[in-house]
């Protein structure tokens, strides 16, 4: 408790400050709570220069973590430069480029502002600084975070999860979306008095667990109250989870929330990797997810003389399955064809998890490449739908590709193109089938000096100087160019 107060405290200083400091607060806290369950706790209080010494450590920590992971993920070239160690891309930084400006597109124009009911409220918080919000200033709040987590899930170019969406045991997206709304619109006003007030006490949210679940029951009449249970269980972070999915942190019986951990930018990745965290529930979940896919097809569809078919199956001549082309549009006319590897993952929230999707990128270049030289080869044969040509007489492109996540690191098999449904889409509605092969043959990026520049970050981890490579994007911004 004494290390979150602390870190919050700083950031609310900031605020009233005006200050930017870049500080990721976001990485900070989650950190802090992960430290809370990985190390063992002395006994005593917890003096304020103790504090700020672990928060920084946390702070360095988070660095470190990334730097190590993408290190060894063959992201960055490291080299010892007299008393410190220079830390530059390895990969093409116009991609990182790409997908920061296409994910900084996709946050929504407007945002609701907070209600008069709440403002009130903030406004008497001096006076009623221990007091607990009312139930109309909680179902204004709420409202206001279901709106914005609407919002931004409406902005996704590649699309969200329905409402109806099943997850398990009677739990929907729905139920879910609902349930994190509450607990946003609490945090929320504690965030929207730090900010209004600045006061520095009011940016960490506290409340006993019975009563957290007593009021998301009172807002929510018609959410099963098992739903709701489930929704706060997965919220609420233990060993083994991510502070990132599980943002709030419980201790004797007391949820702690942290307003910078409670956001709406990523609802649906939150919902679907609480419920992963059983793998045994999740499988169904995955398959469901999985089906989205289908809109690259619905896509792909719109093009003027294209054929497009989805799980073309192919065989070996002995009759056994080679594998499945997920997405194929061919135009039968100028016999040209593309095939995607299609890989629908739940959307990465930290750099682990974007590390991961990019594995799960390379492994399918594996699997394509050696479905393709099978197929090239003659080993196998598909067959293709009725009244198209056969598979040898088109000309074929292969690509792989994710919903929101273009491939840092290059695929490793020559002329297997990596993208994602929301660069693509970005270029708008297709003319023709040789729009998205030049997209993903000769794609669209931001170009360095001019849409964005390479900075060094200079800090220090321990005793050890630190200069890398960081990406400073164009205030004007980019966006593909559209197609004509």
């Amino acid at each position: 408790m004494t290390l979150l107060q602390h870190a919050m405290r700083l950031r609310a200083m900031e605020i009233a400050q005006g200050l930017d400091s870049n500080v990721p607060w976001e990485s900070v806290l989650a950190q802090i709570i992960t430290w809370d369950h990985q190390i063992a706790k002395g006994h005593g209080r917890c003096e304020a220069d103790d504090a700020a010494r672990i928060c920084v450590a946390a702070l360095e920590a988070t660095r470190l973590d990334n730097l190590y992971g993408t290190v060894r993920a063959g992201g960055y070239e490291v080299r010892r430069r007299g008393d410190s160690f220079r830390i530059r891309h390895r990969w093409n930084p116009a991609i990182e480029a790409a997908d920061s400006f296409l994910e900084h597109a996709a946050i929504p124009a407007e945002l609701p502002e907070i209600t008069s009911v709440e403002h009130a409220w903030i406004k008497n918080l001096p006076q009623t600084s221990r007091g607990f919000p009312p139930r109309d200033v909680l179902e204004a709040a709420t409202r206001r975070a279901r709106a914005a987590i609407g919002a931004y899930r409406d902005a996704l170019p590649e699309g969200n999860l329905p409402d109806l969406f099943q997850l398990d045991d009677g739990l929907t997206v729905g139920h879910a979306v609902d349930v994190l709304s509450v607990v946003m619109g609490f945090a929320e006003l504690h965030e929207s008095a730090t900010r209004l007030l600045k006061r520095t006490d009011a940016a960490l949210a506290r409340i006993p667990r019975t009563r957290l679940l007593e009021m998301t029951a009172e807002i929510l009449p018609t959410v099963p109250p098992k739903c709701i249970d489930t929704t706060i269980e997965r919220l609420t972070f233990t060993a083994g989870r991510s502070a990132r999915i599980s943002p709030l942190a419980e201790l004797e019986g007391t949820i702690i929330l942290c307003p910078p951990l409670i956001t709406p930018r990523a609802t649906d990745a939150i919902i679907l990797r609480g419920a992963a965290y059983d793998p045994g529930r999740y499988g169904p979940i995955g398959q469901r997810q999985g089906n989205r896919a289908v809109r690259w097809k619905d896509w792909l569809g719109q093009i003027p003389g294209v054929l497009v078919a989805e799980r073309l199956r192919a065989r070996r001549q002995d009759r056994a399955a080679a594998g499945d082309l997920d997405v194929v549009a061919v135009h039968p006319q100028q016999r040209r064809g593309v095939c995607f590897e299609i890989k629908w993952p739940i959307d990465a929230i930290s750099l682990p998890e974007v590390t991961k999707i990019e594995d799960w990128m390379s492994a399918a270049a594996s699997q394509l490449n050696r479905l393709r030289a099978e197929l090239m080869s003659g080993v196998a044969v598909v067959d293709m739908p009725k009244g198209w040509p056969d598979f040898s007489e088109i000309t074929w492109t292969w690509a792989v590709a994710t919903p929101q996540q273009l491939c840092l690191r290059p695929l490793q098999f020559n002329e297997i193109y990596g993208t994602s449904f929301r660069y693509m889409a970005c270029h708008g509605e297709p003319r023709s089938l040789d729009d998205v092969v030049n997209a993903l043959v000769s794609p669209d990026l931001p170009v360095q000096g001019v849409d964005f520049q390479i900075d060094a970050v200079d800090f220090l981890l321990g005793r050890q100087r630190v200069v890398l490579d960081a990406i400073g994007l164009a205030r004007e911004g980019w966006m593909p160019r559209p197609w004509r």
